[in-house]
């Protein structure tokens, strides 16, 4: 019986992306590398949903080539290294796909999912469950329990299955909704925050939501969970009576290099800080909509240096219920 399995941004061809998303492969080996896990889990009969950024700054030749070497009968939603500009036709859409497209809507098991090379923050039938999986974001983007990053940085380099999706989605918050519409709820404001949802980010570092809820109790899992909280000045401190049931996530996060930055944005109304790093020499930035700042972890909180206080200050909304 065939199967199916999803997968995004292998970048074949693309001798920068081994460096720039610090995949551990030799720059020579990288597209071996992705071709025989991809080979090891897809068979001829499988069906394999690409969602963009197949190939970059390769030939024409060597991207039919790897394409040939891939099993499966492969579908693409085009990415923005799909795409050529003006009216030429990019290689990777003229290799013999099963289907192109920009966005796809289908049912597996049961199961409706929205397919797009890009998150989104709203899609038909979510309110009904729906899933919506993406790339483009190299693992850096977080989703919830109905979106995810499919993309080989998040997935250990291989195509995987939707089986092995959910086991993943369930870690993650849940979707808010504010009404009938299909629309992410806002935290309402100033409820103030007792719960944090956290999770391991792919870096080692945390994910941090703040959450309210009526009574808050621990509901720790390995790599998340909901865990009452306290805002202490510049902090968010987990309850030093529940800091013992995190010490496996913490032991998990040291195993990686340790983080000395947060990365702090705003998402869906939440507050998010992900550990990060700054390389030498590097200062405090904007990247993108986020502001990433010096920080070092204190067992139970990460704390923030003072002399950036003040630009974490003002990405604090008062949607968050937040109060530096």
């Amino acid at each position: 019986m065939s199967q199916t399995f999803f997968t995004a941004d292998t970048h074949f061809g693309h001798a920068k992306i081994v460096s720039m998303c610090e995949r551990p492969f030799d720059v020579d080996q990288h597209d071996e590398a992705l071709i025989r896990n991809w080979n090891e889990r897809v068979r001829d009969d499988d069906i394999v949903y690409h969602l963009g950024d197949f190939a970059y700054r390769t030939s024409p030749q060597r991207v039919r080539w790897i394409f040939d070497q891939l099993n499966g009968i492969k579908h693409l939603i085009a990415g923005n290294h799909d795409h050529l500009h003006g009216a030429k036709i990019h290689p990777t859409q003229r290799l013999p796909w099963e289907s192109i497209s920009e966005q796809k809507e289908i049912v597996l098991d049961g199961q409706a999912i929205v397919l797009n090379h890009y998150s989104l923050r709203v899609w038909r039938n979510m309110r009904r469950g729906a899933l919506q999986l993406y790339g483009h974001s190299h693992a850096r983007l977080p989703g919830s329990r109905q979106s995810i990053d499919v993309g080989v940085d998040n997935f250990n380099y291989r195509p995987v299955t939707l089986d092995e999706i959910r086991a993943r989605l369930a870690l993650s918050p849940p979707l808010e909704f504010r009404d009938a519409d299909d629309e992410i709820a806002q935290l309402v404001p100033n409820v103030g925050i007792n719960t944090m949802f956290v999770s391991r980010d792919i870096d080692g570092g945390f994910i941090l939501q703040p959450q309210h809820v009526d009574e808050p109790k621990p509901v720790a899992i390995q790599y998340g969970g909901q865990v009452p909280v306290r805002v202490s000045g510049r902090n968010l401190v987990v309850r030093p009576e529940h800091v013992a049931g995190f010490e496996h996530t913490i032991a998990e996060m040291r195993r990686f290099q340790q983080p000395n930055a947060v990365r702090v944005s705003m998402l869906d109304g939440k507050l998010q800080i992900v550990g990060c790093r700054l390389g030498d020499g590097e200062y405090p930035r904007m990247d993108g909509d986020a502001l990433i700042v010096p920080a070092r972890w204190d067992h139970d909180s990460y704390a923030i240096d003072d002399q950036h206080v003040e630009a974490l200050r003002e990405m604090l909304s008062p949607s968050t219920g937040m109060k530096p």
